[in-house]
């Protein structure tokens, strides 16, 4: 076989790698699980991050209309949706509300934890999300580790409920304001000790 003839073979076994590559990636997309009621991961396989021997994960925003889905990886889209704003990573406290044009035309209503979560910080998560009406999977965000859970909840007008007896706040420190104006809420955890 002549040198011209090996070039234009390794340059075709190179392009067929190249397009083998794309199209497992692109069916790896498509068969990646959506949020769902049921229990599956949304990203199977990623188990929990260990960073310094802790089992923190990252936990990242994703915004679609009027829900917000918590995981550990950004999402592009839900149930055909695109994302509505920036992708943040709220692993060490943050806000989950866009704010801005977005939650005046769409607020979220709905928040969705997609996953097992373990965060560093829980502050502010919910703060200021005034038209949030329902947090599904909040027993899959694990607290044994997070000393900060101030103004988390603060200002959740309408949401009602919260089934958050059962988490380990052993290392909680701070939960100023964490249920401040959530006039809704039919009850508090078990575990809240208002400030004196």
């Amino acid at each position: 076989m002549t040198r011209f003839g090996k070039k234009v073979r390794l340059a075709a076994m190179l392009l067929c790698f190249a397009l083998l590559l794309c199209a497992c990636g692109r069916f790896n997309r498509e068969l990646t699980p959506m949020p769902s009621r049921d229990t599956k991961p949304l990203h199977p396989g990623i188990d929990d991050a260990t960073v310094n021997g802790v089992d923190y994960t990252p936990v990242y925003v994703s915004v679609f209309e009027n829900v917000a889905i918590l995981a550990r990886a950004p999402l592009d889209e839900y149930q055909g949706v695109e994302r509505e704003c920036p992708v943040r990573e709220i692993s060490q406290g943050g806000t989950i509300s866009c704010f801005g044009d977005h939650e005046e035309e769409t607020p979220i209503t709905k928040v969705i934890i997609a996953e097992t979560l373990v965060p560093r910080a829980t502050s502010q998560w919910f703060s200021d999300m005034a038209r949030l009406e329902k947090i599904e999977g909040l027993e899959k965000v694990k607290v044994h580790h997070v000393t900060d859970m101030s103004y988390m909840f603060r200002c959740c007008l309408r949401l009602a409920s919260l089934d958050i007896d059962d988490w380990d706040v052993s290392k909680v420190e701070k939960t100023t304001g964490i249920f401040d104006d959530c006039i809704a809420l039919d009850r508090l955890p078990i575990w809240y000790e208002p400030e004196a």
